[in-house]
């Protein structure tokens, strides 16, 4: 696990942001068991569409390529869970 600072964590989950409003047909994506394993962000405190929750952020290996502009390479996975957030600054249960 990986934690990176809070404005670098919230700049990536910004950009993201896009992304979660709209609904995505995934029938015919591949399966992402595993994805637990790949590399991971952490992001905590207020966030338009999540409130204050704790949010992990998961990025497949060929996501891992992004330069930090452009489009992301053919293939990327993003995946994000978003816990509610303990008393103690933790993850807590899974909202979605």
């Amino acid at each position: 696990m990986r934690r990176l600072a809070v404005p670098l964590a919230f700049a990536f989950a910004v950009g993201l942001a896009g992304g979660c409003a709209s609904e995505v047909d995934t029938s015919e994506l591949v399966p992402i068991s595993g994805y637990q394993e790949w590399t991971r962000f952490d992001a905590t405190g207020q966030i338009p569409g999540h409130g204050d929750t704790y949010r992990i952020i998961y990025v497949n290996p060929v996501g891992t390529m992004f330069k930090g502009y452009g489009e992301y390479p053919f293939g990327t996975i993003i995946v994000k869970e978003v816990h509610t957030l303990t008393d103690s600054g933790e993850a807590g249960d899974l909202e979605y």
